[in-house]
């Protein structure tokens, strides 16, 4: 009866540590990540009246057999301006070039896009 008792004080007190361990892991977590919220105010701009915007430049290739119209140009310009939520005038398209769909795996794409809207999450996050 004697081993059963100290079997259980055993388990008793590592579970205790354990889980003592666990909470103040989190509150470490927990004031680090505060520390790091007051950093990233510090280093925020001061506003302005005009919002920074990010202008992105698409190559636009226009080659003699493809023959795009004005219309196949508008509606891309339209769509990446909807899609970086900014206006169309602020967006300049050099050259267009049609890219091959058998060229990449479903999977490839999957994982570029994953990486993609992780890095925007990241940089939405700490106001980059």
């Amino acid at each position: 009866m004697d081993k059963l008792g100290l079997s259980f004080t055993v388990t008793i007190i590592g579970m205790g540590v354990t889980f003592f361990v666990l909470i103040l892991l989190g509150v470490i977590m927990h004031i680090m990540n505060l520390s790091w919220d007051r950093l990233a105010e510090k280093d925020k701009k001061v506003p302005t009246n005009e919002p920074d915007k990010i202008i992105q430049t698409v190559k636009l290739e226009k080659t003699e057999d493809e023959g795009l119209s004005g219309a196949v140009v508008a509606a891309i310009t339209a769509a990446i301006a909807a899609s970086m939520q900014t206006e169309v005038s602020e967006i300049k398209i050099a050259t267009v070039r049609k890219v091959a769909q058998n060229s990449q795996n479903s999977w490839v794409y999957a994982g570029r896009q994953s990486i993609i809207n992780s890095r925007q999450k990241f940089f939405a996050r700490r106001g980059i």
